[in-house]
């Protein structure tokens, strides 16, 4: 998971404080999805250049919903907070972006295991594969720009939910 710490947010959090939960965390999502999306756009377009059909690039996403092992890393902490995940959807993404060490393929439901140049036998080894990052320099390359953005957005936020709840009282 990257991360990124910022400090000086004591203002933002002393209103967001004075806000219902519900509603801090409804401002909260919606600024970070939308400073997020320089983030999201290095990443298409790092990833774009890994296939032809484009797929990859379409895989990823900024999302509230996150895996098992994010939200048992985010256990404890604030009910108020909110969590953004920028990331991809594809199920191969973490192979692409780690890449794989050497490892031995057998074949478990064939005799044999074979390919365009024949048979090689009930167990291969494969050489693995580079890393080839997509997301981390993504985020490496926008990350001022996102946390400036965040900057800036956040007190919009603030004001439309204050001036909804206005509205509503």
């Amino acid at each position: 998971m990257l991360e990124a710490h910022v400090t000086g947010l004591d203002d933002i959090n002393e209103v967001l404080s004075s806000l219902p939960n519900r509603i801090g965390k409804q401002v909260l999502a919606a600024t970070l999805k939308q400073a997020a999306k320089p983030t999201l756009e290095a990443a298409q377009a790092n990833a774009a250049a890994f296939q032809k059909t484009g797929r990859f690039a379409r895989s990823f996403t900024i999302k509230t919903t996150l895996s098992r092992r994010q939200k048992r890393l985010l256990r404890g902490s604030e009910k108020s907070q909110a969590v953004m995940y920028v990331g991809s959807t594809d199920r191969k993404a973490h192979l692409i972006e780690f890449g794989t060490g050497p490892h031995p393929i057998a074949a478990e439901f064939k005799e044999a295991l074979a390919g365009k140049e024949g048979v090689y036998g009930t167990t291969v080894f494969h050489p693995g594969t580079p890393a080839r990052p997509v997301l981390r320099p993504a985020w490496e390359a926008t990350k001022e720009q996102v946390l400036k953005r965040f900057g800036e957005l956040i007190w919009r936020q603030i004001e439309k939910a204050k001036a909804r709840m206005a509205k509503k009282a």
